[in-house]
């Protein structure tokens, strides 16, 4: 997956990733998808595309997630207002 991520450390900061960071840049990522008009199809390709540093079964785990994410952020005012 080649795009900028809330994950990757900025100006070589050495911050912790936690469950809530991972959680807000899923959430990031859905909002944004859905901002530009892509469907839950094109996010869950680019999810899983070939990745150096993530194997299939993670890619695949990360797809379910973003999937669920997708879901419960579009009933939701987040994605309306996105």
């Amino acid at each position: 997956m080649d795009h900028p991520s809330a994950l990757e450390p900025s100006n070589g900061s050495q911050g912790s990733i936690t469950e809530e960071l991972i959680a807000a840049t899923i959430a990031g990522l859905v909002s944004s998808a859905y901002a530009r008009g892509q469907s839950l199809e094109d996010l869950t390709d680019l999810v899983l595309e070939e990745d150096p540093e993530l194997d299939q079964m993670t890619r695949q785990w990360l797809s379910e997630i973003v999937a669920e994410a997708w879901k419960d952020l579009s009933g939701s005012e987040c994605l309306e207002a996105a």
